[in-house]
């Protein structure tokens, strides 16, 4: 609009009446031109005021939201059922038992938890409480299953000790001497303590591995064979920490007389001679059952 304004004030000089007199003179065109200056900056204020009322609209229905959504959940703690704790505690242990009961009373454990301490081979605390499920508030029980994460190594690690020690094989075994295909793109070299003492290099697998494939112990042989060091082996240390399960579960099936994978070693080696142990490493059908049960 200011641009047509300031051609209409242009060719206002060389428009004339009869008389010679400008159609337009120049003070009103002026005018003309401040008044509509004035009337651009109070529609650029007007819109800029119509869209910071719309931003503070939306900011607050969403703190609204976000407040409601937190007071439902405040309210939902409250209508829950008191946590509970159950189990065996030696009356020397009594204090941990107070301390694991305030982790729930306190809100530092937020589901629910067990703690199982053996101590001089005597079984002083077996404890556990909460819930297995806050949302159908299934209560944890004494054989409810609980993901132990990295600690499942040891567990490969022992079943490993148990066939070096009947002579199966040893820790300087290299891989390839009972696995041939496992020698294949630089891999060699590698050792049973290598693989245990995460040196070999196969932090990672090679290729996309599926739910499907990691539960098939013949593809996760081939994804094994196929891979590629990252490193040199036995030059540097990385953590295997999704590989470690799969490499140590080929050693055994290779050198076990039985040719049992890890879980089924374990389960038959160790679990089922101590009454005390109930561990399902591996049995995904077992996982399975639990919670369908």
């Amino acid at each position: 609009m200011l641009e047509c304004t300031s051609q209409l004030v242009v060719h206002s000089t060389f428009l004339a009446r009869p008389d010679g007199k400008p159609l337009i003179n120049r003070p009103r065109c002026w005018l003309l031109v401040f008044t509509v200056s004035i009337y651009e900056s109070f529609a650029v204020k007007m819109w800029l005021t119509v869209l910071w009322t719309a931003m503070k609209l939306i900011i607050g229905l969403v703190m609204m939201m976000v407040g409601s959504t937190i007071l439902l959940v405040k309210l939902k703690e409250r209508r829950r059922r008191p946590v509970t704790t159950d189990g065996r505690v030696h009356e020397v242990f009594l204090p941990v038992l107070d301390t694991f009961r305030n982790n729930f009373r306190r809100g530092w454990e937020r589901d629910g938890a067990a703690l199982c301490v053996y101590y001089q081979g005597e079984c002083v605390i077996d404890i556990w409480g909460g819930f297995a499920d806050r949302e159908s508030e299934r209560r944890w029980r004494e054989d409810t299953l609980q993901i132990i994460f990295s600690t499942s190594k040891a567990v490969g690690a022992i079943c490993v000790a148990i066939l070096v020690d009947r002579g199966r094989l040893k820790y300087t075994d290299k891989i390839s001497m009972f696995w041939p295909e496992f020698a294949k793109h630089g891999k060699e070299n590698i050792t049973v303590e290598m693989i245990l003492a995460h040196t070999s290099g196969l932090a990672c697998l090679d290729g996309k591995i599926s739910f499907e494939d990691a539960t098939d112990p013949e593809k996760m042989a081939k994804f094994i064979e196929e891979s590629r060091p990252i490193w040199e082996p036995g030059k540097a240390v990385g953590y295997h920490a999704l590989s470690y399960g799969w490499l140590v579960d080929q050693i055994i099936r290779r050198t076990d007389a039985k040719h049992r994978g890890i879980g089924q070693f374990f389960k038959e080696e160790i679990a089922d001679k101590y009454s005390t142990l109930d561990y399902s490493c591996f049995f995904l059908q077992d996982i399975k059952a639990s919670f369908m049960n």
